[in-house]
Formats: C-alpha cells, sequence, structure tokens
C-alpha cells in the first residue's frame, strides 16, 4: 500500500492510493465550515472518497487533538467486500495513521525550532 500520486493546495487535494488489487483515488474541494476548528473537503467530480473531515481541538497550552474522518466507497461484489474486510480496510486505516505521524513530528519538530530559536536570542 502507498500513496502514488499526491497533490494538495489550500483549496484541495487530490491523490491516489495503490491497495493490493485496487486504486483509489481521491479528488475533494474545500467547502465552508460553521466550525473555526474543522476543514471540511468533499469530492470535487470523482474518485473513491467523498469527504475528508479534518478538526484540530486544544487540550492545553503546547497540546492538541487531531480527529480525522474520512469517508469512502469501498470495492463491490463479492471479491470486493472480502478485500475490503481482509486486506483494504486495515491498510487504508494504517496509511492514514502514518501520515498523521509524519505530520505530527514535522510540527513537533517545528515548534522546537521555534522554542530554540526564541531562548537563543532571549
Amino acid at each position: 500500500s502507498s500513496v502514488t500520486h499526491f497533490e494538495a493546495d489550500s483549496e484541495g487535494l487530490r491523490f491516489d492510493i495503490s491497495l493490493p488489487g485496487r486504486t483509489e483515488s481521491g479528488d475533494l474541494r474545500r467547502q465552508p465550515t460553521e466550525n473555526a476548528r474543522e476543514i471540511v473537503l468533499v469530492q470535487n467530480g470523482g474518485g473513491t472518497y467523498d469527504r475528508l473531515t479534518w478538526a484540530l481541538y486544544p487540550e492545553g497550552q503546547r497540546e492538541c487533538h487531531l480527529t480525522v474522518e474520512l469517508v469512502y466507497r469501498p470495492a463491490s461484489g463479492l471479491l470486493g467486500g472480502a478485500m475490503e474486510t481482509m486486506f483494504h480496510r486495515g491498510q487504508r486505516i494504517q496509511m492514514l495513521r502514518d501520515l498523521l505521524w509524519a505530520l505530527k513530528r514535522d510540527i513537533e519538530g517545528s515548534a522546537d525550532q521555534a522554542d530554540q530559536t526564541d531562548e537563543a536570542s532571549a
């Protein structure tokens, strides 16, 4: 399983995910939302993924809780349903976890660098 194509900008994202026997694509565009803490992306003309909701909630001075909800259409039919249950769902979830972990490391690294810069200039 891997992300084989990824493009993003401030208004949306496009991606392809390769799973065993299946390639899933997403073309999502930003949709206005009432909640300032969340970003909602909805399908923009096709693909496997219908909606992505990303929300940050503060939990302390330097901590936050991130929730991600991804709505998608799994493969259909007898073989597609079996592949979804046995392989695709778990691999898709793990891929999202890996991406979020990488994002967390990047954000924490940026915060640590900013703290070191502040301490050096003080």
